[in-house]
């Protein structure tokens, strides 16, 4: 009797462990952004090409460039009226370039136009030669990504997906009620 519970205990302190140190709240990829090109025939995030995560300035007709996590993370994470927002994108200028950040666990939108923007952003599956992103109504509104897993690929922070949560609770549910 006494070793069930206290494989009861065990278990209970597993499981909480799981959900509060599985995901960081403000871990790299929160906010996936782009810059917008403003004629520029180079690259404008960050300060190399390896910042640019698709669309390149100066490639096709690409009129903004997706960036990569730590250039978003230091434009738009540092940014109350990013890290506050209820409305997206948010436009943010740092330098001389200006971004748009977005809330990478809301992948719907108003306009098809920022739906596209952020499937640039995060860097989803977009269909060849397309330098605007791609995404699909849903009924009155527009999600990010040609499909509903195109933006699978876009992971907030080290410990797992959007979904990593639910999968540390399942988990931690599933060795609680073993025992």
């Amino acid at each position: 009797m006494v070793k069930n519970i206290t494989h009861r205990i065990v278990a209970s302190a597993a499981v909480v462990f799981l959900l509060v140190g599985g995901v960081d709240a403000a871990a790299s990829g929160k906010y996936p952004c782009v810059a917008t090109c403003g004629g520029a025939s180079t690259p404008v995030c960050g300060t190399s090409a390896s910042d640019v995560t698709n669309n390149q300035c100066g490639t096709g007709s690409a009129t903004y460039e997706g960036c990569s996590k730590s250039v978003c993370d230091e434009v738009c994470g540092g940014s109350t009226s990013v890290t506050t927002a209820t409305t997206w994108p948010v436009t943010v200028t740092s330098g001389s370039v200006t971004y748009k950040c977005f809330d990478a666990e809301n992948l719907m939108h108003m306009s098809a136009a920022n739906a596209d923007m952020q499937s640039v952003a995060m860097d989803c599956e977009q269909t060849a030669g397309d330098y605007d992103g791609d995404s699909h109504a849903m009924g009155s509104m527009y999600m990010a990504g040609k499909d509903h897993h195109a933006c699978d690929g876009w992971v907030v922070g080290a410990a797992g997906s959007k979904s990593s949560v639910f999968a540390f609770a399942l988990a931690g549910a599933a060795v609680a009620a073993a025992l």
